[in-house]
C-alpha cells in the first residue's frame, strides 16, 4: 500500500483537480524510489500512450490513481 487511509483522504479533501494532483504527487515523492516506481506503473496501467509522453500529469488522471496506489 502505497497510500494510508488518511493520505488517501488528503488528496481527496482537495477542492481542484490541480491540488489533488500536486499533493499526490508530493506524497508519492516523500516515500522514496519504490512508491515512485508504483505511482508510475499506476500511471502506465491507466494511460499507457501518456506515461510513454514524458509523464506530463494531467489533473484528470489522479482520481483512478489515488485508488491504483491504495489498492498496493
Amino acid at each position: 500500500e502505497v497510500l494510508n487511509a488518511e493520505e488517501r483522504d488528503e488528496v481527496w479533501e482537495k477542492a481542484k483537480k490541480q491540488d489533488q494532483a500536486r499533493t499526490l504527487i508530493d506524497l508519492v515523492k516523500r516515500k522514496g524510489p519504490k512508491a515512485s516506481q508504483l505511482f508510475i506503473e499506476a500511471l502506465q496501467r491507466r494511460d499507457a500512450p501518456f506515461a510513454a509522453n514524458g509523464l506530463h500529469l494531467q489533473p484528470a488522471c489522479v482520481c483512478p490513481l489515488i485508488s491504483d496506489l491504495h489498492n498496493h
